[in-house]
């Protein structure tokens, strides 16, 4: 992945989670939190083929950043409409992560769209290089 594509990422990341503080909420179950994690990452893509879309149309960086934030707001209002917080999503996460992987081990399903999200990231990112 190249430098600017990570750091994009990282900085969607912690923005979310620092704009978001926890507060009372939670997730229902290990799908839920499947399924919030997937779509954010779909969200974290689309922002990512606009800001591509931006570099390539010579927007200005100002412009690129309203893209940034315009990502940066789906994502808290994804999790928004659950009842959780981008940072009880990854609390979530890490206090499950063997269940969750347990989880997804018996729904392969599901591991069929992390892999299709992976290969247009992967694809995404070396565009971007």
């Amino acid at each position: 992945m190249s430098n600017l594509v990570y750091r994009f990422v990282l900085l969607l990341v912690l923005s979310v989670s620092i704009v978001m503080p926890a507060h009372a909420g939670s997730l229902g179950s290990h799908e839920e939190f499947v399924y919030l994690d997937q779509q954010a990452r779909l969200i974290t893509l689309e922002g990512m083929k606009a800001r591509h879309d931006g570099l390539n149309a010579s927007l200005t960086q100002s412009e690129l950043m309203k893209i940034d934030e315009a990502t940066r707001e789906e994502i808290i209002a994804l999790f928004a409409e659950h009842g959780v917080t981008p940072s009880q999503h990854a609390a979530y996460g890490s206090r499950h992560a063997e269940e969750i992987e347990q989880w997804l081990e018996n729904h392969p399903s599901w591991n069929v769209i992390y892999d299709d999200l992976q290969r247009e990231f992967d694809s995404l990112s070396a565009a971007m290089r």
